[in-house]
């Protein structure tokens, strides 16, 4: 890894009196990046969260609508990725500024990590926190008479990690017709057996003139 300056800064930097005092900021996507990174939203796991439009809202003070704006903003931008529905935040270049230090910070990482929801950006988030590891430990200097730990090792480190369940597959196009039209044929078995059902079974009941007598019009009418 390059080598990169980092300095630290307090997740209540943003909730002290002395900050709040000159009020809200004014709602711009850096500045909204600055307070995702830096502040209360993120826990030990440097880039994903579960949160939404209203708790961000009520966590930084801006409108829905302008935290919706600043969203957009930065997920046009490539810098997040964010599913309302689960909820469920992901910032891909977090890690790259806040990295952790150690094999054991990795490790600490598994308590927020299981009360993420499962959903697609959580599969993509285990994948890029994993390839982080393997670079970290191809970056680092191993003593090979000791053995890799979760001590010593990010990789091992990650192993505590559970990965997350696989996503239902998107039917196709051609599996989405296929489906539909068995559906189609289903109904039409069920409408014609229901139609069977309802027809009567006795001949009698089945022939419209069944309650007609037979009469011979055979006579002479002149007699009447």
């Amino acid at each position: 890894m390059s080598s990169i300056q980092y300095k630290r800064v307090a997740a209540g930097f943003y909730t002290d009196a002395k900050i709040t005092q000159f009020g809200i900021q004014e709602p711009h996507p850096t500045t909204f990046l600055l307070w995702l990174i830096s502040g209360p939203v993120f826990g030990v796991l440097p880039s994903c969260a579960s949160i939404g439009r209203y708790g961000i809202s009520e966590q930084s003070g801006w409108e829905p609508e302008e935290v919706d704006w600043m969203m957009e903003e930065l997920v046009s931008a490539g810098i997040a990725q964010f599913d309302p529905a689960a909820p469920f935040l992901y910032l891909p270049q977090a890690i790259k500024y806040n990295p952790p230090r150690s094999p054991l910070n990795v490790t600490s990482w598994q308590s927020d990590w299981r009360k993420l929801p499962n959903c697609f950006l959580k599969g993509r988030a285990y994948s890029a926190l994993k390839g982080h590891c393997e670079l970290r430990d191809k970056d680092s200097v191993f003593d090979k008479k000791r053995p890799r730990t979760a001590k010593n090792s990010f990789v091992r480190a990650f192993g505590s990690i559970d990965k997350p369940p696989e996503p239902p597959m998107v039917p196709t196009i051609e599996e989405q017709k296929h489906s539909s039209t068995k559906q189609v044929e289903l109904k039409r078995k069920r409408n014609r057996k229901r139609y069977r059902n309802s027809v009567p079974s006795t001949p009698e009941a089945s022939t419209p003139h069944s309650n007609i007598r037979n009469i011979d019009f055979s006579g002479d009418r002149g007699d009447s």
